[in-house]
């Protein structure tokens, strides 16, 4: 009885202190044009292709968090392009203002009219993440729009946890005695 107590106690305090700490994010931008983009054709099929890409990315909305926000991104996709449509999957790091990082993996579904990118649905969940963003969990979903100029906008919501293991804010030092 007295082991059942404390797993249930266990499991009520992980869940309020999960609970405390979700932050609820939302975040826009543009990617330029890729910078990179390799393509290759796939044999009898003129509209199947497989296709990697890189490309830079600037924030309109910044993702915010702890007093820190996204300040710039970088993004890789790899992208299997069927006609009008795109699977798509990859990877994009955020470079935070306090030198910390995310790096999220996405994946999602695209269209394409007269072989023009036209938009597409991702989900996202956050793959990795280091410096004062280190221990951070999290999932979200993002509606991706082509831009006039080759590259894309988006907009970007989600929850992102801390983990047990995530470093805290410091607390303020104490003022020295005199």
């Amino acid at each position: 009885m007295l082991r059942k107590l404390l797993v249930a106690s266990v499991f009520g305090a992980v869940c309020v202190s999960s609970a405390a700490a979700q932050i609820k994010v939302s975040f826009a931008g543009q990617c330029a044009k890729p910078d990179i983009v390799n393509s290759i054709p796939i044999a009898g099929n003129p509209r199947h292709a497989y296709a990697i890409s890189q490309a830079k990315c600037t924030f309109t909305r910044p993702n915010e968090a702890d007093g820190a926000k996204s300040a710039s991104a970088i993004g890789w996709t790899s992208d299997e392009l069927r006609g009008d449509s795109d699977r798509f999957r990859g990877y994009f790091e955020e470079t935070w203002s306090d030198g910390g990082r995310i790096l999220y993996r996405y994946e999602g579904m695209g269209s394409f009219k007269d072989g023009a990118f036209q938009s597409a649905d991702e989900t996202w969940s956050v793959f990795r993440a280091s410096g004062a963003r280190r221990g951070l969990r999290g999932r979200g979903t993002c509606k991706v729009k082509a831009t006039a100029d080759g590259g894309v906008s988006f907009e970007c919501e989600g929850e992102l946890q801390r983990s047990a293991r995530a470093p805290r804010k410091p607390k303020a030092a104490p003022p020295a005695a005199q």
